[in-house]
């Protein structure tokens, strides 16, 4: 599968990025995104929440902006204007989606998507593995698994 970035960019998505893509609710669209706005380091790109906030208010300030223009412009350029606020608003569509999965990371190795994953607060993954605790804690079960767990794995 490819992904089209520019006119001149094709960018190849493996088998297992495109499962990925589907689990977790990512779109193309959400990834030329991440691409284009977010912050890289090493083979990932991510664009986290704060990043994904700033740049929906960024973009919320251009069509603000644009919109001025409309009404100023003459006939001939108002179609190109608002052709251009269209695509503003579809990119903060977009943007707003990835705010609300908490950010996205995207993994990129030779010109190839090879995996995505949603973003997901610290707080979110501490309050998860403190219920998960808890839970081991009250089921008698899960409890002793974790008993015998320790003793044969020495954790």
């Amino acid at each position: 599968m490819l992904i089209l970035l520019s006119p001149s960019t094709l960018m190849h998505i493996t088998i297992h990025a495109s499962q990925r893509m589907n689990h977790r609710g990512i779109t193309k669209e959400m990834i030329i995104v991440v691409l284009e706005y977010g912050e890289p380091q090493d083979e990932t790109v991510t664009l986290s929440r704060d990043a994904a906030a700033r740049l929906i208010t960024e973009l919320q300030t251009q069509a603000e902006r644009l919109q001025h223009h409309i009404k100023d412009a003459a006939t001939r350029q108002i179609a190109e204007l608002r052709g251009q606020k269209e695509k503003l608003q579809r990119r903060m569509r977009v943007t707003k989606k990835i705010l609300d999965k908490g950010g996205v990371t995207v993994v990129i190795v030779n010109n190839t998507l090879v995996t995505v994953w949603n973003c997901v607060p610290s707080r979110k993954r501490k309050r998860c593995l403190e219920e998960r605790i808890q839970c081991r804690e009250t089921n008698p079960m899960e409890r002793a698994f974790g008993l015998q767990r320790r003793k044969l794995y020495g954790q």
